[in-house]
């Protein structure tokens, strides 16, 4: 990307932190239980899990303005080497600690994996059906990848067209699938996967994108009210609530759609203070804190019951899990994510100058 998308970088922070919210809100309730307290249900709520429809759009997005080479010789494989390089080793690594995990103490894990095919298909993004009948990889957060990596593939086999054919290309393609794939059941675990609606909020982000770079930015106030009429829309046509009989990518996809849009059409703010630096810094950190946090949440349920018990409500457990999550996501992203990610980069650069 040429500038600092910062709006659109807190609001990956955001995303993340709404999804480790879901899951330490489960896990509340599960330290309750332990407790002998009732059910809090704050997972039901709300449907939390929208911050994987904003991580969906911003991707998009993303991938929109920070494209090269279409149209280039090489410029597909160049595009998958980035993004395999960028997404892989982390997910890869914590896949392996989840897997060795399950080996040593299946009881803390609580992770079916069956035979030799979903530790294979995990490492392989191909989607595959637990034992328990979940499209869900041995990393069970990571089931979001294999979307990322088949829009991806998608993506770079558009890139063969001149940009703007490309992306008209995609979405008729991606449209396609969705289209043929409505009366699929998660059975079929691949074809269900890559014919899914949730496909659509790529497109969503992706056209967002193509907006940024013919130009388009809209003022302060408007980017506001768009922000206001997401959340609104975010709360009233809230899938868990069966309000509104429209698909997932509609009912959430929408108005995450709009948060995006006036995240990455408005200006940037010019300077950064302490607050919007460890805003945007969370922000970098989002892959990390999202695959780590619930190794975090389910370790810290184990010791919230043994250390803290009923000293404090179980309510308190979220923020808690919430912010020891922030805090290890943030340190794995600084010592291992950061690091490794440049230092295969630059190996990557090094083999396409070659190539």
């Amino acid at each position: 990307m040429t500038d600092r998308l910062t709006l659109v970088q807190i609001l990956r922070a955001l995303a993340a932190l709404l999804v480790v919210v879901a899951h330490a809100a489960h896990d509340a309730d599960a330290v309750a239980a332990r407790l002998g307290r009732p059910a809090m249900e704050v997972a039901k709520s709300f449907d939390w899990t929208f911050g994987i429809h904003l991580f969906f759009v911003i991707s998009g997005f993303v991938m929109a303005i920070s494209a090269r080479g279409f149209g280039e010789p090489g410029a597909p494989a160049r595009f998958l080497l980035r993004r395999v390089v960028r997404i892989a080793p982390l997910y890869w690594l914590l896949t392996a600690a989840v897997i060795a995990g399950a080996a040593l103490a299946p009881a803390l894990m609580n992770v079916p994996l069956g035979g030799w095919w979903l530790p294979l298909a995990s490492v392989l993004f191909i989607p595959a059906l637990r034992p328990n009948g979940e499209i869900r990889p041995a990393l069970g957060q990571g089931w979001t990848l294999n979307y990322e990596m088949f829009f991806y593939a998608c993506f770079a086999l558009a890139m063969l067209l001149p940009r703007r054919a490309a992306f008209v290309a995609l979405t008729v393609g991606l449209s396609a699938l969705v289209w043929l794939g409505r009366d699929l059941t998660p059975a079929d675990p691949l074809l269900f996967t890559w014919t899914d609606g949730l496909l659509i909020e790529f497109l969503f982000g992706l056209w967002i994108g193509v907006a940024r770079l013919g130009g388009l930015r809209v003022p302060p106030v408007l980017a506001a009210a768009l922000t206001v009429a997401g959340v609104a829309l975010a709360i009233w046509m809230d899938p868990t609530k069966g309000r509104v009989p429209l698909p997932g990518f509609v009912l959430s996809g929408v108005p995450a759609t709009l948060i995006v849009a006036a995240a990455g059409l408005t200006r940037q703010p010019r300077g950064e203070g302490p607050l919007l630096r460890a805003a945007h810094l969370l922000g970098d950190a989002s892959y990390s804190l999202y695959l780590v946090h619930p190794f975090v949440i389910r370790l810290g349920r184990e010791v919230w019951t043994r250390l803290v018990g009923d000293a404090l409500p179980p309510f308190a457990f979220i923020p808690a899990a919430v912010a020891a999550s922030a805090l290890v996501g943030l340190a794995l992203y600084l010592a291992v994510e950061r690091p490794m990610t440049r230092a295969l980069q630059s190996g990557a650069a090094a083999l396409l100058r070659r190539a």
